[in-house]
């Protein structure tokens, strides 16, 4: 039926016929000989997904052949890296195998050919196997396309920023932390403080503190106690671009 799907039962059906009449064989080279004919390939791509998908549990369920299995678990992946059972199938055999960073990479590769408004569910897949990994690097990159396609997600920017610094990249995270600063509608206030705080660190951490001008100002202006931005406001006032407006901040 290549207009709609057999239905799931009617698949186990024919795997218990094939072992209830011992004709387990017949149906393999079967399913080989549909697999190879050149008409397959017209069909629609779900249509060949489900078919490849459900070749791999026959050859690994019924058959016991861990290598087919995964051939055609292949091909069904290839037909329709969407396709549902395909998904779980790959992910159940990578996570069993212990074998996250590939579970990973094949995330991340998956949301980039999804719609912006639809790559953050596969993203946090990914980020979930990078991180079972130890993938530090890939999972910060990882997160960071998640961050860009959800600005609001604050969890993960927690861990992006996290991930980030783990991977010594603090360049990356004050640029992260600048650019949410700026996002529209910008953040509330508390979090605008944790943020530019964070950023004296980072820009002093980076011998960068002219940068953290902006920041002395408005930390100077919302906290005017803030220790953090009176001494780098302080440590400013030697740097000739930026004297006038620190002193301004300091005294105010």
């Amino acid at each position: 039926r290549s207009r709609n799907q057999l239905p799931k039962e009617a698949w186990d059906k024919l795997h218990v016929a094939a072992k209830r009449d011992d004709r387990v064989t017949e149906l393999a080279f079967a399913i080989e000989g549909l697999a190879a004919d050149r008409k397959l390939r017209t069909l629609h791509a779900g249509v060949v997904a489900e078919f490849m998908y459900q070749s791999s549990i026959f050859f690994g369920d019924v058959m016991g052949d861990d290598v087919g299995s995964q051939s055609y678990l292949d091909r069904a992946m290839a037909a329709l890296p969407t396709h549902p059972g395909s998904l779980a199938r790959f992910e159940e055999k990578l996570t069993q195998a212990g074998e996250f960073a590939k579970l990973g990479e094949f995330y991340f590769e998956l949301a980039q050919h999804r719609p912006r408004a639809e790559q953050a569910p596969v993203l946090r897949k990914a980020a979930e196997a990078f991180e079972r990994a130890q993938a530090s690097e890939r999972l910060a990159d990882t997160l960071t396309l998640l961050v860009r396609a959800e600005p609001k997600d604050e969890d993960a920017r927690a861990k992006l920023e996290e991930a980030l610094l783990q991977a010594n990249r603090p360049r990356d995270v004050a640029k992260m932390l600048e650019q949410a600063l700026t996002s529209d509608p910008p953040p509330a206030d508390d979090v605008a403080f944790a943020h530019r705080t964070k950023l004296l660190a980072l820009y002093e951490e980076t011998s960068e503190v002219e940068r953290a001008l902006p920041h002395v100002e408005w930390l100077l202006e919302h906290a005017p106690g803030h220790e953090g931005a009176k001494s780098i406001g302080i440590r400013l006032l030697e740097v000739k671009a930026c004297a006038q407006r620190a002193a301004a901040a300091l005294a105010a």
